[in-house]
C-alpha cells in the first residue's frame, strides 16, 4: 500500500506501509477464513469440551507427585536437570516444558495452564482430524484418559496424548517422525506407544531409514535419561501377577475404575470378578475390531503384555499406566479403519464406556473430598502466617506440597535433611524416640518449638469401615503425646490420608550440626 505525502516545498513523497503490519493482516484473514471454514458442530463441540475440561483443571488440586516435577523443574538448570533426576525414572521431556514456562513465572498455578494448553489442543486434533462420526469424536474426546486423567492431572502424560493426536493428525506428513521421537521422552509407557506406532507405520507405509535410525538414537537419549526409582519391585511376585492381570481389566470396567472414588465399598472378590471379565471382553474385542488382521492384533497384543509384565515387574498398575493400551487401540482404528459392520459397533461401544468413564470422572471429581490433604494443609499454613516458621514432614510426599504452596524448603524428619522435593534415593523408616527428638531439636535451630506436619493413610479393614493404624503419626515419628499440641487436622482426601499440624517441643540431648541441604 503507497501513502502520498507532501513537504513544504510542495514536493511530493511516496511511502510504504510496514510490510510487519500488511503481514499481520495476512495472517489475520487466513485465520479468519480457517475458522469459518470449520462445520458448526466442531466449533460447538470444542467450545463445549474446553469448557468441561477447564473447570476441572481449575478445580483440580494438585497432587504431591504432580508438585513433585514442579519442584525438580524448578531447583535446576539446563546443567543440573539430569542430575536432579536420578531416581524418578522419567525422561526429561516434561520437565524441559515445565522449566520453560518458568521463565515467565514460578508459581505453580502455571500448571494448570500447561495443563489446559495440552487439553485443549488434544480435544481440538480429535474434533477436527478424526476419521471417525461427529458423535464418536466427541467420545473419544470424552474419554477417562484423554478428558481426565491425561488432562486433569498435572502429569507428563499430557504432553504424550497430545503428541499422540499429533502423530494421528499427520501421519502422512514428515512431522509424524518429530512427534513420535518427542513421545519417547514423555514416559516409559508412550515408549511403548511410540514404538508401536513406528512398527505399524513400517509394516503399512514402508520403511524410511533415516527417520527410522532417529527414533532409535531419540529412545537411546530417552533411556539413558531415566535413572530407575527406587521403589520398583524386584521380582515378580504371586500376588503382582495377579494384580496385574485382574487390573488391566479397568481398561474396560467402568466398576474397577472408580473402585477408589467410593472408598473402595465394593468387595474385593467383586471387583476382582469385573476385572477379570472386563480383560476377557477386551481382548475379544479386539480380535473382532481387526478380524484376519494380524499386523494390527498382534500390536495391541504387543502392548497388552508390555503392561502385564511391568505391573508384575516394575511397579504397581493404576489407570495411568495401561490408558497407553487404550490410545493404541483407537490410533489403530482412526490409522487403518474397521472393516465390518460388527467392528465398528464394537468400537463404538467401547468408547462410549470410556466417554461414560470420562464424565463420572468429571461428576466425582466435582463432588468427592480433594485430591490432597497435604495441599490443603499447605494452604491453611499460608492463609495463617506460619511459612516462616521452622517445618518437618514426616514420611511420604508432603514435604512437597509445602514446599511448592510456600516456597520453602522443609526439614524431612526421614531423610535428615532439608529439601524442596522429594528423594527417592533416601530410605524413610519409623524412628526411634531418641532420634526423633534429637533430629527435630537440630532442625529447630536453637527455638524450643517446631511445627510438623505428619500424615496418616486410613487403612479398610471391612468393606465400609475405615480404621485408623494401630500407630498414630505421632507414633510413627517417635515423639510422645506429651510433646505435641494439634493445630489443624485435614482430610481424608481420596487418597484416605489424614494431614495433621503438630507443634513440638522437642526433648533435646545434646547439640548439633544444622541440618543440610539435600536437593
Amino acid at each position: 500500500m503507497l501513502y502520498t505525502l507532501a513537504d513544504s516545498a510542495g514536493i511530493v513523497l511516496r511511502s510504504r506501509a510496514p510490510r510487519s503490519s500488511a503481514r499481520l493482516r495476512a495472517s489475520w484473514c487466513d485465520l479468519t477464513r480457517a475458522v469459518a471454514a470449520v462445520p458448526a458442530w466442531q466449533l460447538g463441540a470444542l467450545g463445549g469440551l474446553v469448557a468441561l475440561q477447564t473447570i476441572q483443571i481449575v478445580m483440580h488440586q494438585p497432587w504431591s507427585d504432580e508438585y513433585q516435577a514442579w519442584l525438580i523443574a524448578l531447583a535446576s538448570s539446563p546443567a543440573t536437570l539430569l542430575h536432579n533426576l536420578r531416581n524418578e525414572g522419567h525422561p526429561l521431556l516434561w520437565y524441559v516444558i515445565l522449566m520453560a514456562v518458568q521463565t515467565v513465572t514460578s508459581d505453580p498455578a502455571a500448571l494448570k495452564m500447561v495443563q489446559w494448553v495440552a487439553a485443549a489442543a488434544t480435544t481440538g486434533l480429535i474434533i477436527v482430524r478424526a476419521p471417525f462420526a461427529p458423535w464418536l469424536r466427541i467420545a473419544i474426546a470424552l474419554n477417562y484418559y484423554c478428558f481426565f486423567e491425561y488432562s486433569a492431572i498435572g502429569r507428563s502424560y499430557s504432553a504424550g496424548v497430545l503428541l499422540w493426536a499429533l502423530a494421528l493428525a499427520t501421519w502422512r506428513h514428515w512431522s509424524v517422525w518429530l512427534w513420535l521421537g518427542l513421545m519417547l521422552h514423555v514416559s516409559a509407557h508412550f515408549q511403548w506407544l511410540a514404538g508401536l506406532l513406528v512398527l505399524y507405520r513400517w509394516a503399512t507405509v514402508g520403511s524410511n531409514w533415516p527417520a527410522l535410525l532417529g527414533i532409535a538414537a531419540a529412545w537411546l537419549l530417552a533411556v539413558a535419561s531415566m535413572w530407575p526409582a527406587t521403589d520398583t519391585v524386584a521380582a515378580a511376585k504371586p500376588a503382582g501377577i495377579l494384580f496385574a492381570v485382574v487390573s488391566i481389566g479397568a481398561i474396560v470396567s467402568p466398576i474397577t475404575a472408580f473402585g477408589g472414588w467410593f472408598g473402595w465399598t465394593w468387595p474385593p472378590a467383586l471387583l476382582m470378578l469385573c476385572n477379570v471379565a472386563a480383560l476377557g471382553v477386551m481382548l475379544y474385542a479386539v480380535s473382532c475390531l481387526f478380524p484376519r488382521d494380524f499386523v494390527r492384533t498382534g500390536l495391541v497384543a504387543i502392548m497388552l503384555a508390555l503392561v502385564l509384565a511391568f505391573c508384575a515387574l516394575v511397579y504397581p498398575c493404576y489407570p495411568r499406566h495401561f490408558g497407553v493400551a487404550a490410545l493404541l487401540i483407537v490410533a489403530l482404528a482412526w490409522l487403518g479403519g474397521l472393516a465390518t459392520r460388527r467392528a465398528r459397533a464394537i468400537f463404538a461401544a467401547m468408547v462410549t464406556l470410556w466417554a461414560v468413564q470420562g464424565l463420572a470422572a468429571f461428576a466425582l471429581s466435582s463432588t468427592q473430598p480433594a485430591f490432597s490433604a497435604a495441599t490443603e494443609a499447605a494452604q491453611w499454613i499460608v492463609r495463617q502466617g506460619l511459612s516462616e516458621r521452622r517445618w518437618a514432614a514426616d514420611a511420604g510426599l508432603a514435604d512437597t506440597s509445602f514446599a511448592a504452596v510456600t516456597g520453602r524448603r522443609v526439614y524431612s524428619l526421614e531423610q535428615d535433611c532439608l529439601l524442596r522435593f522429594h528423594r527417592w534415593n533416601r530410605k524413610d523408616r519409623p524412628l526411634a524416640p531418641a532420634v526423633a527428638n534429637a533430629r527435630l531439636a537440630r532442625a529447630a535451630a536453637g527455638d524450643d518449638r517446631i511445627l510438623v506436619m505428619t500424615e496418616t493413610r486410613l487403612k479398610f479393614k471391612r468393606f465400609a469401615e475405615r480404621q485408623l493404624q494401630p500407630q498414630t503419626d505421632l507414633d510413627w515419628i517417635g515423639i510422645e503425646k506429651d510433646q505435641a499440641r494439634e493445630l489443624a487436622a485435614f482430610g481424608p482426601d481420596r487418597q484416605a490420608k489424614i494431614v495433621r499440624l503438630y507443634e513440638i517441643t522437642p526433648r533435646a540431648v545434646g547439640t548439633a550440626p544444622p541440618p543440610e541441604v539435600c536437593d
